[in-house]
């Protein structure tokens, strides 16, 4: 072989096997172990069973031709094939962390979907035939997924609104319903779009949005739409975290302002769980956001079975609490604490009663 263990030479210069079975496997429609498995058959001069994927035979065969061709037996020629070869340094820990914190939806599709098959309906990231991935290719779908997010948040409360405003009733209440979402999920979305003009949306998290945006600092709507401008302007210009927009909206509200929690304290529990029971002390009717709090609860309420008899007990000491305190604000007319959706996960973490489904 003329290139060294692990490597092949090609006629667009040298691919890492890692590179190679990436590359087949996004061309022939299988997994990389699939695809590694058969290049060493070739290597081997192996003979692959008669029962085999028709697919895995023409992986097999393209292989051996790029093997052949890295010893020398074939010419470029012989070698029918389109192997895309990145020519730049890759895969350094920086240029990786850059090609996720710069890659948007607006500069980063259209390069992507040259190279990339995002599917029908946009729900899959495959390299297309001839591409060897690198994994800044992989850290930029990371960065363009969560821009996504972000954006869809603002696509979903402007239309909203604007169902709203040309008369149609009842359209928080529908489409929370026809969704399967939350009705305080949904309406975040529309007092955020509502709220904050599209021309500061872009340097803005859309949780530090949902922060100051539904805050109420004034009886008076112009007062208070004021107030949500002037915080989301120093939000931006800060670069605030969503802890950060809490603190500040608490402290506009009359409360004094909370200092940023450090996680150095995290190394100092024994396990997950410890970290577990203190996280549900703040994100269950404690400081947490709205939005925050309804994500935590969700996610808790699908792995309390999981947990030990401890962790449980000490969580379900504090659910009660909060149960208790949300029915006591709901009898003198205050609001409280939850939504439905939540009360309705906060009661099964309480009685343990999941269903077959969460065994």
């Amino acid at each position: 072989m003329n290139t060294l263990k692990g490597q092949f030479l090609t006629p667009k210069g040298t691919i890492t096997r890692q590179q190679l079975a990436e590359m087949l496997a996004g061309k022939y429609k299988t997994d990389i172990k699939t695809a590694a498995k058969l290049i060493s058959i070739c290597e081997r001069e192996d003979e692959l069973d008669e029962d085999s994927p028709n697919n895995h035979f023409a992986l097999l065969e393209e292989a051996c031709a790029i093997i052949a061709f890295d010893r020398g037996e074939i010419d470029a020629k012989e070698l029918k094939m389109t192997i895309v070869k990145q020519e730049n340094e890759i895969g350094t820990e920086e240029s990786i962390l850059e090609a996720a914190l710069n890659t948007r939806l607006d500069n980063g599709y259209s390069k992507l979907s040259e190279r990339y098959d995002f599917g029908e309906f946009m729900t899959q990231f495959k390299p297309k035939e001839g591409i060897i991935p690198t994994p800044e290719d992989y850290a930029a779908a990371i960065g363009m997924g969560v821009d996504m997010s972000s954006k869809g948040m603002w696509l979903a409360g402007d239309g909203i609104r604007y169902l709203y405003a040309t008369g149609h009733e009842n359209v928080l209440t529908q489409i929370a319903s026809s969704l399967k979402m939350s009705y305080s999920h949904v309406s975040n979305w529309h007092r955020a779009a509502a709220r904050i003009p599209t021309h500061l949306r872009n340097e803005i998290s859309p949780t530090v949005a949902v922060e100051i945006a539904t805050a109420k600092f004034s009886d008076d709507e112009q007062e208070n739409n004021r107030k949500v401008l002037q915080l989301v302007d120093q939000a931006r210009k800060e670069k605030w975290s969503c802890q950060e927009a809490r603190s500040h909206v608490k402290a506009e509200k009359g409360g004094s302002m909370e200092k940023p929690v450090k996680l150095s304290w995290v190394q100092e529990f024994g396990g997950n769980e410890d970290l577990l029971v203190i996280a549900c002390q703040w994100s269950i009717g404690g400081g947490a956001g709205e939005l925050d709090q309804f994500h935590f609860i969700g996610k808790l309420a699908k792995i309390f079975h999981r947990l030990s008899e401890n962790a449980q007990g000490a969580i379900r000491l504090i659910v009660n609490d909060r149960i208790k305190e949300h029915a006591s604000l709901e009898e003198s007319g205050k609001e409280g604490l939850f939504d439905e959706d939540t009360i309705q996960d906060l009661l099964k973490i309480s009685m343990n009663t999941f269903g077959e489904d969460a065994k």
